[in-house]
This record gives C-alpha cells, structure tokens and sequence, in this order.
C-alpha cells in the first residue's frame, strides 16, 4: 500500500528535474494532508515502505536520499487542487 505525502511546489523540480544529488538529496518538509505551502502531493512506493517509512520520514522532513532505489521512491508527485476556504 502507498503512503501519500505532501511537498512544497518546489519538490517536484527537487525530485524530478535535477541530476545534482546535492540538489535532489536535500531534506524536504512534508504534510501528511494537503495545507498552504504543502500542495505537492508524492505517492511514496513499495521501496520506500519496505525500508521503513519512519527512516525516510523523520521530524517533519523528507529524506529522498535515504531510499536505496531513488527511481523507486516517489511513484507520483503533482499539484494538488488549491485548498479551499473555510466559510463563516
């Protein structure tokens, strides 16, 4: 079973477009549900959950260096619609 998590926009270009690891490697802040500022949301794979989501999920931050298959890891990252406003 996938974990969803939640990235700040920037993660994507973090995870996705850069071959630099001291680019791709650096820690990310994440959610585990969609709020302002964390609207990238990852579906974090097999790979990740085998090793122990708890090891590449630490105090808030998001290790993508820490998954020995890095392709294996983020199975899917994309914008999550803008959160809605509350009403009075």
């Amino acid at each position: 079973m996938a974990k969803k998590i939640y990235l700040p926009p920037y993660a994507r270009n973090q995870l996705e477009t850069s071959d630099d690891s001291s680019v791709w490697a650096k820690p990310i802040p994440f959610r585990d549900k969609p709020e302002r500022g964390f609207t990238s949301e990852a579906v974090l794979g097999e790979n990740t959950l085998e090793i122990g989501i708890e090891y590449v999920l630490e105090r808030g931050l998001y290790y993508p260096d820490r998954d020995q298959n890095l392709d294996g890891t983020v199975e899917s990252i994309k914008i999550v619609s803008g959160l809605k406003k509350k009403k009075n």
